[in-house]
């Protein structure tokens, strides 16, 4: 199996990719459940796809084919406890994404955010933050404790 087309084009080197459904860092795990029939591709961004050590980066990029043939982007970070820095690297890596001109090619492309944290006790204070990602990108970020598994 071969990785779409679009992601190249986006610029993710093929080593960066892999036809995997979950990623695991520190005892801290994600996982997607998905029919079958439907691909998943994972990106590792951090340290792959993305290396400039200026820009702040999520750890991986879920790629699912929805049956339209259309693909949903999920960003993962598996967080320690700074639930802060974790919005900010998502916001820097979405900014990147949609800043890339093939990414506009493809239409509209629904982008969700899950970060996996060890202790999500500081979530709340950040909910100003989410709402703003929500509102400039239309990005809704999931914020979980130790595993998520995400049924698409």
């Amino acid at each position: 199996m071969s990785p779409p087309a679009w992601l190249l084009a986006l610029g993710v080197p093929g080593k960066c990719m892999e036809p995997l459904a979950a990623a695991q860092e520190n005892q801290r795990r994600f996982k997607l459940e998905v029919a079958r029939n439907r691909t998943v591709w994972r990106v590792r961004v951090d340290g792959c796809w993305l290396s400039s050590p200026q820009q702040k980066k999520v750890d991986y990029l879920f790629c699912v084919e929805e049956p339209s043939g259309s693909w949903k982007l999920i960003l993962v970070e598996l967080k320690g406890k700074d639930f802060g820095h974790a919005l900010e690297q998502i916001r820097q890596v979405v900014e990147f994404i949609k800043a890339q001109p093939t990414f506009h090619q493809l239409g509209s492309q629904p982008i969700q955010a899950v970060v996996v944290l060890s202790n999500g006790n500081n979530v709340p204070a950040y909910q100003r933050e989410r709402d703003r990602l929500r509102a400039r990108h239309g990005i809704q970020v999931i914020a979980k404790s130790q595993h998520y598994t995400m049924t698409l």
